[in-house]
């Protein structure tokens, strides 16, 4: 039995979860598509975007002290941070269902039984 969770569809980000493996498809970055067993996932991170408040406070600074206009608020992009095979994979969440997101990271650590 496998479930599937399309979480954009322009360009498409969809994960298909089998009884053994998972499949990414991004086609917003093709070098992504891959295929894991579950017993290599050692780590998934749902990274919520958020304000780089540091950054964006420094910038507020510059432009106080210059003339050149770079304030305002700077922005970490929601993704995922995935451990998989011994290497990282950073998939990038933009313009995706966040619901969906947060439902596939629990159902990935209850597979893969992290």
């Amino acid at each position: 039995m496998s479930d599937t969770f399309v979480l954009r569809t322009k360009p498409l980000l969809r994960f298909t979860l089998e009884d053994n493996q998972f499949h990414i498809q991004d086609d917003s970055d093709p070098l992504k598509n891959s295929t894991h067993n579950y017993s290599e996932l050692k780590e998934i991170k749902l990274i919520d975007e958020q304000t780089d408040e540091l950054i964006s406070d420094l910038s507020w600074v510059l432009r106080l002290l210059s003339v050149i206009s770079i304030a305002g608020d700077y922005k970490t992009k929601a993704h995922f941070r995935l451990k998989v095979s011994g290497r990282r994979l950073k998939i990038w969440l933009i313009n995706a269902d966040l619901n969906k997101a947060h439902d596939l990271r629990k159902e990935l650590l209850h597979r893969a039984k992290i």
